[in-house]
């Protein structure tokens, strides 16, 4: 088993099963997870797998390939700022939500920078077969990441 303290945190574990005869077989799990801690609670559920035959080994691969991304003190005053320019528009709150997903948005996280991740499409079944957006959300989503964009970039204005 390799250490994964050396690598990235992330969604991913492999399991290699090897059985009598040469028989092998290999599963990739995708894992999302909200916090180090979860993660670490995983990996040490799988960790502790054992098998009944002596014949059988169990190979566990923590590949976790990107960091579990949640609110950092940097991401907080962007997520205030999206929330005063909602509220500018008449909208009646802007939640925050950890959903555990797995965007290039959690490297951007774990480094400390201000990141809102999910400003797009309102909708529901993400990257599934049935995946679909409200349509008449568009605009207001639209208007909303626009008015923000603006904000941030009033500072550039001087």
């Amino acid at each position: 088993m390799r250490d994964r303290r050396d690598q990235p945190r992330g969604d991913r574990s492999r399991r290699y099963v090897h059985a009598p005869g040469g028989c092998q077989a290999t599963a990739t799990i995708d894992i999302r997870v909200g916090s180090g801690a979860e993660q670490d609670r995983v990996d040490a559920e799988f960790d502790a797998i054992k098998v009944s035959d002596p014949r059988v080994r169990i190979d566990i691969e923590h590949a976790w390939n990107r960091p579990p991304m949640t609110l950092n003190t940097a991401s907080a005053p962007l997520l205030d700022l999206a929330r005063e320019v909602a509220r500018e528009q008449g909208r009646d709150g802007l939640p925050d939500a950890a959903v555990g997903g797995a965007s290039d948005a959690n490297f951007v996280a774990a480094l400390g920078f201000p990141v809102l991740c999910g400003m797009g499409a309102v909708g529901d079944g993400a990257h599934a077969q049935g995946e679909y957006i409200y349509p008449d959300t568009v605009p207001a989503q639209t208007a909303l990441v626009a008015g923000l964009l603006g904000r941030l970039a009033e500072p550039l204005e001087g």
